[in-house]
């Protein structure tokens, strides 16, 4: 109860602060929307295709297994797919080549013993390589390859069912791999001339003809700077006699955190509440209400897990213009593997289990799918972690930090 006190203490104490810059603070929150606009309809200009000119792809075959060559044959043949996307199959030679060319705007990699692999259960991930002067359609492809490797995830836990049940019943081997082979090629003729791979195509298509991507990764730009913003005015010119006063009182750095919490989660939601409506109306992006609930989840825990990576970083560096400049840094670092700045297509595939496991990523994907791919799901489970995580290691600070003078 006596830090529920001191909680609302702090709040009322941080309100009263930012009503005092009643004046200045829309100046200063307009200022990285002007910015970023700016940036955005440049890149605009320079990365947006040419309507009417097809996605060029080139697919690599890495495997020399003949089930392998089936599908890749099923692939480049299948008309769902290249309604926007004229696939070509390629060595990897030529596929290099061509990108240097640029006469392609990617290549897909079929990895060796890729069929071998996915019928023992084990992963087999197929890579993109993108081209440098052509990063949105790149970007496209990736998204596109990433649905069909979803798609291949499923069939692949059914065929292990079949596995089972045919290894059980006493098949040779012989026959169970043939089984095996006959059934994926239905579930992947089934994936290639369903309505959902179809939608896939002609919404990355969209994307890459228009601006709604950059409108996505803007908005995520601008509401990271919200909560930057926020944070730096509420740790400002926090009087010394303050802290000593609330000291006397038995206040703690905890309390005063969870109030900046408050604060700072508070305004940017909100901000990015009207922000996303307003851009969805102008834009002309269709968000139906359940899917704007899920945006809005995904954008909250997104400004809740950067709220306290900079409170962290505020409370373990003393010196404000070292923290400053980490607080920076940190940021930087969060946008960039989200892919907002460079997507993760160019990213060596290595670095692959970084973006995998980053809460930005995770947020600024997810979000993209739902506004971009008409999606009706969403996954918390990297972002709720990241949550409990920094949750533990504010408190364990916060303690550690009542240790020491203020």
């Amino acid at each position: 109860m006596k830090t529920l006190k001191h909680i609302f203490v702090f709040l009322a104490n941080d309100i009263n602060r930012m009503r005092r810059k009643w004046l200045s603070l829309p100046l200063i929150y307009i200022s990285p929307l002007i910015f970023v606009g700016l940036v955005i309809w440049m890149a605009s200009l320079f990365f947006i295709p040419d309507e009417e000119e097809p996605v060029s792809v080139g697919v690599v075959n890495l495997d020399d297994s003949d089930e392998t060559s089936q599908i890749v044959s099923l692939l480049l043949e299948a008309t769902d797919v290249d309604a926007g996307l004229t696939l070509i199959g390629l060595e990897e030679e030529e596929a290099y080549q061509q990108i240097e060319e640029d006469d392609i705007a990617a290549y897909i990699v079929f990895p060796a013993e890729f069929f071998t692999k996915m019928i023992q259960g084990e992963e087999s991930q197929l890579e993109v390589v993108g081209n440098p002067n052509r990063m949105l359609e790149s970007h496209v492809v990736n998204e596109m390859i990433e649905t069909v490797v979803r798609h291949i995830r499923n069939s692949q836990a059914n065929i292990m069912t079949i596995n089972h049940y045919a290894t059980s019943f006493g098949m040779d081997a012989g026959e169970r791999e043939a089984l095996m082979l006959n059934q994926f090629i239905n579930f992947f003729l089934q994936t290639l001339s369903s309505g959902a791979m179809m939608d896939e195509s002609e919404s990355t298509h969209h994307i890459s003809s228009g601006y709604e991507y950059f409108i996505v990764n803007g908005m995520f730009i601008i509401i990271s700077l919200w909560v930057l913003i926020t944070h730096l005015i509420l740790i400002q010119d926090v009087r010394p006699e303050l802290r000593n006063r609330v000291k006397m009182f038995g206040a703690t750095y905890i309390s005063e955190g969870a109030a900046k919490i408050i604060i700072t989660f508070g305004m940017t939601s909100l901000m990015s509440i009207l922000f996303l409506y307003i851009v969805t109306r102008v834009s002309g992006l269709y968000i139906v209400g359940e899917n704007f609930i899920r945006v809005f989840v995904l954008i909250g825990l997104y400004i809740l897990v950067l709220t306290m990576i900079l409170l962290l970083i505020d409370w373990l560096i003393p010196s404000f213009k070292v923290t400053l400049l980490a607080k920076v840094a940190a940021l930087f670092a969060v946008l960039l593997f989200a892919g907002s700045i460079i997507p993760r297509i160019y990213f060596p595939i290595y670095m692959d289990g970084i973006f995998d496991y980053s809460f930005s990523y995770q947020a600024l994907s997810w979000i993209e799918d739902i506004m971009l791919g008409s999606r009706f799901s969403l996954e918390l489970d990297v972002l709720l972690i990241s949550t409990l995580v920094l949750l533990a290691l504010l408190i364990s600070a916060g303690l550690w930090k009542e240790r020491r003078p203020r």
